[in-house]
């Protein structure tokens, strides 16, 4: 099942920490990474696979386990978590997003640089983790480090 790639060049990032049973979730593990060859000129004139669309949506690099790659349009947070194989029950989850609580966050559009912390349980101290989250600063570390190609 192949689709034409002719959608627009879309790479951008954001940042992410998950709160469960008050400890913060470990992303930087091999098994969340995306490793894929690098693309040339031509492979963008090539058909992609639904699922390698899906993982273009949100993946992780690099062994950086906070910050998310962007490379195609309408990704979701859900979308995420799809593709690192992570479950979440997201009637139990709470999120914020820049510092402001969010309803329904795993249907938000994830945007350029804007950082979440998701929490699956409500036991966690909200304020101390909210201090934890990924910054605009990290995040373009991760960008300037990024190994991709």
């Amino acid at each position: 099942n192949q689709i034409q790639n002719a959608l627009p060049e879309v790479h951008y990032h954001a940042g992410f920490i998950v709160v469960k049973d008050n400890q913060i979730e470990n992303f930087s593990d091999p098994q969340y990474m995306n490793i894929k060859p690098c693309k040339t000129d031509e492979d963008d004139h090539e058909s992609v696979s639904i699922e390698e669309l899906q993982l273009e949506k949100a993946h992780l690099h690099d062994g950086i386990g906070d910050v998310i790659h962007i490379e195609a349009v309408e990704a979701k947070w859900k979308d995420l978590f799809t593709n690192v194989r992570f479950p979440i029950d997201y009637s139990k989850a709470s999120a914020f997003i820049n510092g402001k609580q969010v309803k329904n966050f795993q249907d938000q559009n994830i945007k350029p640089y804007e950082s979440i912390v998701i929490f699956l349980d409500k036991n966690s101290d909200v304020t101390s983790y909210m201090e934890k989250a990924v910054t605009v600063e990290h995040i373009k570390e991760a960008e300037a480090k990024s190994e991709d190609c």
